[in-house]
């Protein structure tokens, strides 16, 4: 399977504009109901540290080859 840069440009902006999408979407009930999101800031860093953490593991993984 050969993916391209613009596959991964597709992937990143796509990527933003959901995010902000859902931010927009549930903007109110945040301001509503704050207990249901309690914690989700946490849970949202430990899903990008854990994304970082495997990009960075690939990076070196190929500069070892």
């Amino acid at each position: 399977m050969n993916i391209t840069k613009g596959h991964w440009i597709f992937a990143a902006v796509f990527a933003v504009v959901f995010v902000l999408g859902m931010v927009y979407a549930y903007r109110e009930d945040i301001k509503k109901r704050p207990d249901y999101f309690k914690g989700s800031f946490r849970f949202v860093l430990g899903v990008l540290v854990v994304l970082m953490t495997l990009i960075v593991a690939k990076m070196i993984h190929r500069l070892g080859q």
